[in-house]
């Protein structure tokens, strides 16, 4: 026989910190007081950008903010920091239980360690279609060749393409790739089939894609060198509401043996509130020569 259980739960965890002068308290000292409270932690948002954006860890992107403002990072001592540049290209870090979230570095090392932009999401008023773009380039004289593998694109480099996923042709201003009955439509989405590392197909459909169904692309060996086109993938989002709060995720699971077969396995989200002050209630602090500071500081980073 076989059995199967499982569990979801989300977690709330909200953490208080504090720093205060209680009640009918007198302090009466020379020189500062501070009273503060400060929490250590800082929480990076994540883009939802939504199942299809067909992206992966350490893809190069090019940040749109579409006319809008761009979006600001937060520092380490969580002040504003320099804003996303718009036009300027970013890597993409997936979250890997939750592969619609994706993060942003400044670098493709910083990607492939997981050292994320702490972005300042959730703000009103930065336009709602800012966009990540990745785009692929090839050349059809030279990366496909009907004689060794048919209707097959080779790149130079390893590609981060899965089947299924969608990408908008673009032919570059040159004239459309022919195809059996016609030629591949300039700005139509096609669908992507992994051949290997650096290589792929397309088709017209996600479900041809699953199926192997390959456009059949015309024989390329007249077009002239250097003509390149270019397959393209691109992610829109709304910065004030397209997001997720950084939470921590535990799983845990099993399988046991016997006469029976028996699985089990639990799935938990842990969303963290921190709540920081630092307060004065109804007391009197009487200070010679200095200054009474009361600072509020959280900087997580979850």
């Amino acid at each position: 026989e076989f059995a199967l259980g499982g569990s979801v739960a989300e977690n709330l965890i909200q953490n208080s910190i504090k720093a205060y002068v209680d009640s009918g308290t007198t302090v009466d000292v020379e020189g500062d007081v501070v009273i503060s409270a400060d929490d250590q932690s800082k929480d990076k948002d994540a883009l939802d950008l939504g199942y299809g954006h067909g992206l992966k860890t350490g893809d190069a992107v090019v940040y749109d903010n579409n006319g809008g403002t761009s979006i600001d990072t937060l520092n380490k001592d969580g002040s504003d920091g320099d804003r996303l540049t718009d036009g300027a290209s970013y890597y993409v870090i997936v979250d890997e239980f939750n592969p619609a979230e994706v993060r942003l570095a400044a670098t493709e090392g910083d990607a492939h360690d997981g050292n994320a932009l702490s972005l300042k999401l959730g703000e009103s008023n930065l336009g709602a279609s800012h966009s990540l773009t990745r785009t692929d380039t090839f050349d059809p004289k030279l990366d496909i060749d009907d004689s060794i593998t048919p209707d097959t694109i080779t790149f130079a480099a390893r590609h981060s393409f899965e089947t299924g996923v969608a990408v908008e042709y673009d032919n570059n201003g040159n004239s459309s790739l022919a195809i059996n009955g016609g030629a591949l439509t300039q700005g139509e989405t096609y669908y992507v089939i992994r051949v290997g590392d650096t290589q792929i197909q397309l088709a017209q459909s996600s479900e041809d894609a699953y199926d192997s169904k390959a456009i059949d692309i015309a024989d390329t060996s007249s077009l002239p060198e250097g003509a390149t086109h270019k397959l393209i993938r691109q992610a829109t989002f709304d910065p004030e509401t397209d997001f997720h709060r950084t939470g921590v995720i535990g799983i845990a699971g099993g399988i046991a043996w016997a006469k029976e077969t028996g699985v089990g396995a639990a799935i938990i989200t842990n969303n963290i509130v921190n709540e920081v002050n630092a307060t004065v209630d109804n007391a009197i602090i009487t200070t010679v020569g200095g200054a009474v500071n009361i600072e509020s500081l959280t900087n997580a980073h979850l």
